[in-house]
């Protein structure tokens, strides 16, 4: 990959900024991540390599809908059109429970990928990951209010209730099952 002035400019803006809320003294190992994107295994996930790592990356800010639920398989492709086979660069925020990187996604063109999955209403702006992010507030409002992908639903569910619902359903035997209606 060619050097760009532009990456030049995020990683010393990205040095001097701290990320805030999600890194820890025990995620020193890394900050920063470039590569070429590989696979997308969900709508806010992807696969980077960077040389002979691929890392698995949760697309900060954003949350998907769940496979099972409605819109799944819209938002997964809609990630797949727009980030396979792209080089990106990964602000490192920190890592999530499943120890994967939490970053702010963003092409060599400047595009955000969260940005562009929100604005195309492919996925939630997820609070917890990005409380402040009044574009990204923005950017759901205005697909929300124009019924935009997973929003031309009469009720979605956001992904992080559906997860909750999901294991707290059981069957008769005490074996966990998926909700009957998440999706009204």
């Amino acid at each position: 990959m060619k050097p760009y002035p532009f990456i030049f400019i995020l990683l010393l803006l990205a040095a001097f900024s701290g990320f805030g809320d999600m890194a820890s003294a025990q995620d020193v190992e890394i900050r920063n991540l470039s590569g070429k994107v590989m696979g997308v295994p969900d709508g806010d996930r992807l696969l980077v390599r960077n040389g002979k790592t691929t890392e698995t990356v949760r697309i900060r800010g954003v949350d998907c809908p769940e496979k099972g639920q409605p819109f799944h398989k819209e938002a997964l492709k809609f990630t797949k059109e727009i980030a396979l086979n792209k080089d990106v660069l990964v602000l490192y925020a920190g890592r999530d429970p499943e120890k994967r990187i939490v970053g702010t996604v963003l092409f060599l063109d400047g595009r955000n990928l969260a940005y562009e999955i929100v604005k195309a209403g492919m996925g939630w702006w997820y609070q917890r990951h990005a409380p402040a992010d009044q574009k990204m507030k923005q950017l759901h409002n205005d697909a929300y209010a124009s019924r935009r992908g997973l929003w031309s639903l009469p009720d979605p569910v956001k992904p992080w209730e559906w997860n909750e619902n999901k294991t707290q359903k059981q069957d008769k035997d005490g074996k966990k099952t998926a909700p009957a209606n998440v999706c009204r």
